[in-house]
């Protein structure tokens, strides 16, 4: 027969086969003391060439379960422990039928073998098998991989487990008691470095977290990555007596428990070495850790939040416990998730909005990251809103008819601050910043758009149709929006490709297909010269022939979320003061179903100053009307 994985472990363990998806096969090499991974056929066979040639018989298997999702480490109770299936194998009995049984030989003498070529490459660098037909992928038919590891970061640093020495004739192990030293010397005495450099290994997926004197690390940093893994690993809290960057003392944090751990600089400025080790724990597991804090969660979940922005944070406590045994309360959990959406935001600032847009929604999933802040920002805005409302206000005169209060400079104040504070390096456009310092350009950089009280005169007089709009762009497309009416107590929301809602629940635009049962907003915007007011009531009153009825409500960004719930058919406004007035609405209207546009038919840009929208069905005949009125 042609020796297999599958076959191998069938015939030692008396399985009939192991999920390739749900396990790791390690081989114990003695000559150097470590562990190795065999993933296929191909490195099976390395192993036993090697075998032979350091003259060694018996080999040592282990099955090892893999987490669910690839992480660091693999959590393991030691309350609840979870033995891993081994056996033993006599190269001796195995069936190489199929190969030339001496290919796995060498004379002693050179690094190869007589035959050890069978005609081709060497064993260890074929990815073919002369003489046995393959098949499409290269190897023998019938051949599997029993695992596949998925491609992950190079990790940091691998300890064996615990080896039953009993197996293994004339292999002795160092007593841990030979290594403990409170002493701090760099260079420690040479069986401390023999130690050290065969426990010097990498820490692979799966294996749980071991630690012994002699081990060294590359930096303090990788030692504290691990550490933490550990703590959480074997549920307990850490008291860190020294964690500066030349030695780390920590210990259990429980009363009595003799749990500590000891390390410094060994050899240069950056490796570090495990100088004493206690590893008894005399107390209980904790659940709750302290040590899983939500910049930990982050990096453990950061891959899978990026690739699942929308990922309930119920998902990562589930996984948190199946994985690492341990639970945290919702509000870290948030926290975690935002860390690592927060990565995005970086990476979309650093290599620039053109080259994220390749990557399909990637900067819409920063959308995400920034929805809670500017729902919250809305909302302590709208409060200012509401407390005024009913009160004396002091006016202050933009224009005839163009006025400004003491809340609208609170708002703006507020949601700057607000924003501000969590996205320094965002660009700002309003209103109010824009008559100070003149036109702000729209770039691709993410930019929010603001307008801290839309519908000021409606604010003055008492009329409740007021709010705050809050708009997002990434590119130069309008991402987020919120629009918020304190008084009417609505909070509009729409994010690019997710929908739009008011108060949570969603909403759409109408389904009207005629503009003569339509009813239409518009405004008269802030300008009185003659001409300006003809051409606006002449354009009115040609319009009023062809719909149901018009509408003057005082908002720009009410009107277009009036469109977007259906209350309205159809809106339309020219020369509106900015960017500002409807960076929010238009993409709730648009991710309500409706379509925004330049009101000759045009795509609509959001500082031409001019805006149409309306659902599909009744754009043609919108623009058409506009046209006639002219």
């Amino acid at each position: 027969m042609i020796v297999l994985l599958h076959t191998l472990f069938e015939k030692e363990t008396g399985r009939h086969e192991v999920p390739i998806d749900e396990y790791l096969v390690w081989v114990y090499l003695p000559w150097s003391d470590e562990k190795k991974v065999v993933n296929n056929d191909t490195e099976l066979l390395e192993v036993f060439r090697s075998f032979s040639e350091h003259k060694e018989t018996k080999i040592m298997f282990e099955i090892q379960k893999m987490p669910y999702i690839p992480v660091a480490h693999l959590a393991s109770s030691s309350d609840n422990p979870n033995p891993q299936p081994r056996f033993i194998t006599d190269l001796n009995d195995v069936d190489f039928s199929g190969f030339e049984e001496n290919i796995f030989y060498s004379d002693g003498d050179d690094d190869v073998g007589e035959n050890e070529h069978v005609g081709a490459e060497r064993l260890g660098d074929q990815t073919d098998i002369v003489g046995v037909e393959t098949d499409e992928m290269g190897g023998v038919p019938g051949l599997r991989e029993l695992v596949v590891i998925p491609e992950v970061p190079e990790p940091v640093c691998e300890m064996p487990d615990e080896i039953d020495n009993d197996l293994f004739e004339g292999y002795q192990s160092n007593s841990e008691d030979e290594f403990f030293s409170d002493s701090d010397d760099e260079r420690g005495d040479s069986k401390v470095q023999t130690v050290m450099k065969s426990n010097c290994f990498k820490q692979l997926i799966g294996c749980p977290i071991r630690f012994e004197v002699g081990q060294t690390h590359d930096s303090v940093y990788t030692l504290r990555g691990l550490l933490t893994d550990y703590a959480i690993q074997e549920g307990f809290n850490f008291k860190k007596i020294k964690n500066d960057k030349n030695r780390l003392t920590w210990a259990c944090l429980a009363e009595n428990c003799p749990w500590r751990l000891h390390a410094s600089i060994f050899g240069d400025d950056t490796t570090m070495q495990v100088k004493t080790y206690n590893s008894n724990h005399t107390c209980h597991r904790i659940y709750k850790s302290q040590e899983a804090r939500a910049k930990w969660i982050a990096s453990k979940f950061e891959v899978l939040v990026k690739n699942n922005p929308r990922i309930h944070c119920g998902v990562i406590s589930d996984l948190l416990r199946d994985q690492f045994n341990v639970t945290v309360d919702t509000q870290r959990l948030y926290k975690a998730k935002r860390r690592a959406l927060e990565v995005l935001l970086k990476e979309h600032t650093e290599l620039g909005v053109g080259v994220m847009v390749t990557f399909g929604c990637l900067v819409f999933r920063v959308a995400r990251l920034c929805f809670g802040l500017l729902v919250d920002a809305a909302k302590k805005a709208g409060e200012i809103i509401r407390n005024g409302f009913y009160k004396t206000k002091h006016v202050e005169h933009k224009g005839q008819v163009d006025l400004v209060t003491e809340t609208d400079k609170a708002c703006k104040d507020l949601i700057y601050n607000h924003l501000k504070q969590h996205f320094p390096t965002h660009k700002f456009i309003g209103e109010e910043t824009t008559a100070a310092n003149g036109v702000t350009e729209l770039t691709d950089e993410p930019t929010w758009i603001v307008d801290p009280l839309d519908g000021t005169t409606n604010f003055v007089h008492g009329f409740p149709f007021v709010c705050v709009s809050i708009g997002l762009t990434i590119g130069k497309i309008p991402t987020v929006g919120v629009v918020y009416n304190p008084i009417m107590d609505e909070l509009f929301t729409g994010i690019h490709g997710q929908g739009a809602f008011l108060n949570g629940k969603p909403v759409k635009v109408s389904e009207k297909t005629e503009l003569v049962n339509s009813l239409l907003a518009t405004e008269a915007g802030t300008k009185r010269d003659k001409a300006t007011l003809d051409a606006t009531t002449n354009r009115i009153n040609s319009l009023l022939f062809k719909v149901r009825s018009v509408r003057m409500s005082g908002s720009c960004a009410l009107n277009l979320c009036g469109v977007a719930c259906g209350r309205l058919d159809l809106f339309y406004e020219l020369g509106f003061g900015g960017p500002w007035d409807a960076a929010a609405g238009i993409v709730i209207a648009q991710e309500a179903g409706g379509v925004v546009y330049d009101p000759c038919g045009k795509d609509f840009d959001i500082t031409a100053q001019r805006v149409a929208a309306s659902n599909p069905l009744l754009k043609d005949a919108f623009v058409k009307a506009l046209q006639e009125s002219e």
